[in-house]
């Protein structure tokens, strides 16, 4: 579920898990639809890069549920945690 307001108070708790191209359309579309579920709100922020930001309790899975996707094992992305 990706949401497009955090209060200012919970800034402090999303951390990156992973950076993708700011174009790359298919790779963000992957992204959502993953995350998105396994009920993990997420943020996507960025303009030439973007980066996809989870709160901290959810980071590992939602990296290890990014990093076994196997539509995501190509193209260009970089792994945070």
């Amino acid at each position: 579920m990706s949401e497009n307001f955090v209060s200012h108070d919970k800034l402090k708790d999303l951390v990156c898990v992973v950076l993708i191209g700011g174009n790359d359309s298919t790779t963000r579309a992957i992204v959502e639809r993953e995350l998105g579920a396994q009920n993990i709100k997420y943020f996507i922020e960025g303009s030439v890069v973007y980066a996809v930001l989870v709160f901290k309790q959810d980071a590992k899975r939602a990296a290890e549920i990014l990093k076994n996707e196997e539509a995501l094992k190509t193209g260009w992305h970089q792994f945070v945690t």
